[in-house]
């Protein structure tokens, strides 16, 4: 029988990212980078302690609006990334190949969303308001475990998905990651030191 990707990950992940990577669907790959989108994003809301200064319904439309374009945005931006860096490794892929493991290797963190929403509804003071992690509780400890269980477990499929696409080792897979992260940094350096430099010249 044919292999559904958007199911299969769950419980066949590396038939299910060989069989995304040789048969791409764009709609469900932007729908899933979405959702991950959003996810990531009720991260670095709890993270910021956003709680602490916004209503629930505020955080619920800033996550929202915000999730949805960076998700997407980083699909896009990754997919380029990692098809050149994959390919300097050896790989094969395109960058359509690259977005759809890339977002299928992210289902989990999108399959966080349900517990975002719960913690949302029914602690959002503890879960976004920046309280020390050690007067949370246990049932709160419950939850970063495993939302931080869902980001390793998304982290592992992120480099097996590389790796189906391209047809490299996952080693080379691995390898391919760090690369492309260190391309982001060495940009983000340029763009900021750049910007601290004609800042100085100018004085300010």
């Amino acid at each position: 029988p044919a292999v559904r990707p958007w199911r299969a990950i769950w419980w066949r992940p590396r038939a299910a990212l060989r069989a995304a990577a040789a048969a791409p669907a764009p709609l469900s790959t932007a729908l899933w980078a979405a959702l991950a989108g959003v996810s990531g994003l009720f991260a670095w809301a709890a993270w910021r302690g956003l709680g602490a200064e916004a209503r629930p319904g505020e955080v619920l439309v800033i996550v929202l609006l915000a999730g949805v374009p960076l998700g997407l945005a980083a699909l896009i931006i990754g997919g380029v990334l990692l098809r050149t860096s994959g390919q300097w490794r050896g790989g094969h892929a395109g960058a359509r190949q690259v977005r759809a493991v890339l977002a299928l290797a992210f289902a989990p963190v999108a399959g966080g969303l349900p517990l975002w929403l719960l913690q949302l509804a029914l602690l959002p003071a503890a879960s976004f308001g920046g309280l020390p992690l050690a007067t949370q509780g246990p049932l709160l400890w419950l939850c970063w475990g495993a939302h931080g269980l869902l980001w390793l477990w998304a982290a592992g499929l992120s480099v097996g998905g590389l790796a189906a696409a391209h047809g490299i080792s996952p080693w080379r897979a691995a390898a391919s990651w760090l690369l492309a992260g260190l391309i982001v940094a060495g940009g983000l350096g340029v763009l900021f030191g750049g910007s601290a430099l004609v800042i100085g010249l100018r004085g300010g």
